[in-house]
């Protein structure tokens, strides 16, 4: 039996071998990069940048330029990646990784990848002001506001969002509200019935405060705010400040 687990465990790891050397030998991976070593010498450096240029033009000399950019975090690297996606998706890591914004604007794939890469670095460095030069989609610039504004718990922020993406807006306004700690955010949603009342029933529920119910304006919804907060606090009294009397007998039920 022990010889026979010995010969399974010596045929496993030479059908491992075989691999490896298939994998290594086709080009596809270097060894460097499947096992990430960790030499940045200069030496190195030049070698595997001869390794990419040794490597068939096209995606497998591209792959391997971007590897050795980002390893590096070097820029200028990306220059010899041929295709244009490609080469902006380089720039875009890059400047995520260094957080220098002004590697996007070498970007030239702009309806794409550069306003990408201007929304990922302007999260990263918590910088609303630089969501403005997203110019090309504005779904991206839309969500670079909706990304910062909580951390910053400033609503003013929501209120740059094009007023066509109506549900960005509306999540942007409540995830500052509930940042905030602060309801008369949610006031900012008064227009608009439905969504003011469950950002307020959603704070309500995350403070676990039933004293926000009150805020809430119609009393369809508030009725709602108080049977959810019965819940929650398993606290049948509130069931009391409900209205509608076939609801409050549902809650109290």
């Amino acid at each position: 039996m022990a010889e026979n687990n010995s010969k399974r465990v010596i045929g496993a790891l030479s059908l491992v071998a075989v691999i490896l050397v298939l994998i290594l030998s086709s080009g596809c991976i270097s060894f460097d990069k499947l096992f990430q070593i960790p030499d940045t010498s200069k030496q190195t450096r030049e070698a595997l940048l001869l390794e990419c240029a040794m490597k068939p033009e096209g995606y497998f000399r591209d792959d391997c330029y971007d590897g050795v950019a980002r390893l590096y975090k070097d820029p200028e690297i990306c220059e010899n990646i041929s295709g244009v996606r490609g080469k902006s998706n380089c720039y875009r890591e890059i400047a995520l990784m260094i957080e220098n914004i002004s590697l996007c604007d070498l970007i030239k794939d702009y309806d794409y990848g550069q306003d990408l890469c201007y929304e990922e670095v302007a999260e990263a460095l918590k910088n609303p002001a630089l969501c403005e030069k997203i110019k090309h989609i504005l779904s991206f610039r839309d969500d670079c506001y909706a990304a910062l504004a909580p951390g910053l718990g400033d609503p003013e922020l929501c209120e740059k969002i094009n007023e066509n993406s109506t549900s960005t807006w509306v999540s942007c306004i409540e995830n500052v509200a509930l940042h905030n700690k602060d309801p008369i955010v949610c006031g900012r949603l008064e227009k608009r019935d439905r969504d003011s009342a469950y950002c307020l029933i959603h704070m309500a529920e995350e403070m676990k405060d039933h004293s926000i119910c009150e805020r809430v304006l119609y009393a369809s919804y508030r009725d709602h705010c108080y049977h959810k907060m019965s819940v929650l606090l398993n606290d049948k009294s509130l069931c009391k400040k409900i209205k509608a009397e076939h609801k409050r007998k549902l809650c109290e039920s």
